[in-house]
């Protein structure tokens, strides 16, 4: 493949180029071969959603494939559930290059290309492999693996159907606040403007940034999971919100905890209202993936993790079922002028809490 290749912004005609190049390239069957309207509605352009997708794409002259598209690097920028926000934030998403072509270093311009054409405050990437992080280090990335934690029920479970290896302090005692407690908040109390000054005020902890406007774009309307709000308050002052959904699995059921905004160190007092949740719902336990998060304020709360617990088998995998525990790599860089800003990453800041299968489509899925 020796034609001239051009590294460009991808436009809505060049779509179903895209979905031909995942097919083929990246996974047969890709769930957004089966259903594109998953990969609009997660690639479209915050700028411009009638025109623009939010892939890097590098095409070549040579028309055996459609359009000459050889290599594509897929991003979401955070503005995209928020696209009045002045934010420049962004996520990494699918990254590959064709093996055949005969152009060395391209995944490398693909991503510097995006970084000199957009100049985002920061970029993160969730799920890498390690292919590219030889990539993401010789560009300044901060490297790491995310922690995995969950908090069990105070009522031991002898049989648990999704984990294994649960360490008896598991189900230890959570120190009991009463002065902290959790709101469910609904799709209508987003639209209150209270409670939109309240989200919005707590999203600007930390990167990357998030709004009330975000948060309703991102879980409220998303087209195939079903997520929960609940905001915890602390001397009856708003704190932190978590966003989650369950997930049921062989006749069991997980709380999954997909993102947290605001002040996150109230994680060490919300064990005990957590737990009532967790007992409420049916579930076996709660978890949450992170990079930035006190470990010792989970551990407070009554979380036990898979770093300190070797043991413990906490899956990642739910469709299909994988009962082991799962290494996610990631890395991020920020701009200096976000260099006191405080990086948290969680599951749902990329495309790692998205349907993989046909049978996760609906409302609820796995």
């Amino acid at each position: 493949m020796n034609s001239a290749i051009r590294i460009r912004f991808a436009t809505t005609e060049d779509e179903n180029a895209i979905l031909c190049f995942l097919d083929k390239y990246w996974k047969s069957g890709h769930i957004f071969v089966t259903n594109p309207e998953l990969m609009r509605w997660q690639h479209q352009s915050p700028v411009n959603p009638e025109k623009q997708l939010s892939f890097v794409i590098a095409e070549t002259e040579k028309q055996t494939e459609p359009r000459g598209l050889v290599a594509l690097l897929g991003f979401i920028p955070f503005q995209r559930f928020d696209p009045e926000a002045d934010w420049s934030e962004l996520s990494l998403a699918i990254w590959k290059v064709r093996d055949d072509a005969s152009a060395p270093g391209l995944g490398f311009q693909l991503l510097r290309f995006l970084e000199r054409e957009l100049k985002p405050c920061m970029i993160c990437a969730i799920g890498i492999s390690k292919i590219v992080r030889p990539i993401y280090k010789a560009l300044g990335y901060q490297l790491g693996i995310l922690n995995h934690a969950a908090l069990f029920p105070e009522k031991r479970n002898a049989s648990n159907v999704i984990s294994k290896g649960v360490p008896s302090t598991a189900w230890s005692s959570s120190p009991n606040d009463s002065s902290l407690i959790l709101k469910h908040l609904s799709a209508s109390d987003l639209l209150i403007p209270s409670n939109v000054e309240t989200l919005d005020r707590l999203g600007e902890n930390g990167i990357p940034r998030k709004s009330c406007k975000y948060i309703q774009q991102r879980y409220i309307n998303h087209p195939c999971y079903d997520y929960e709000l609940r905001l915890a308050f602390l001397d009856s002052k708003p704190k932190l919100l978590f966003v989650w959904r369950a997930i049921s699995v062989n006749g069991s059921k997980v709380l999954r905890v997909v993102d947290l905004v605001g002040e996150r160190s109230i994680l060490r007092r919300c064990g005990t209202a957590l737990r009532k949740e967790i007992e409420m719902s049916g579930s076996e336990y709660l978890d949450i993936v992170f990079h930035g998060l006190d470990i010792e304020d989970l551990r407070r709360s009554g979380f036990v993790d898979t770093q300190l617990y070797s043991n413990l088998v906490l899956p990642n995998y739910f469709s299909p079922f994988e009962r082991r525990n799962v290494n996610i790599d990631f890395a991020y860089k920020k701009s200096q002028d976000f260099a006191e800003k405080e990086v948290c990453l969680f599951r749902a800041d990329s495309d790692q809490d998205r349907p993989n299968s046909p049978g996760e489509l609906s409302v609820g899925g796995a």
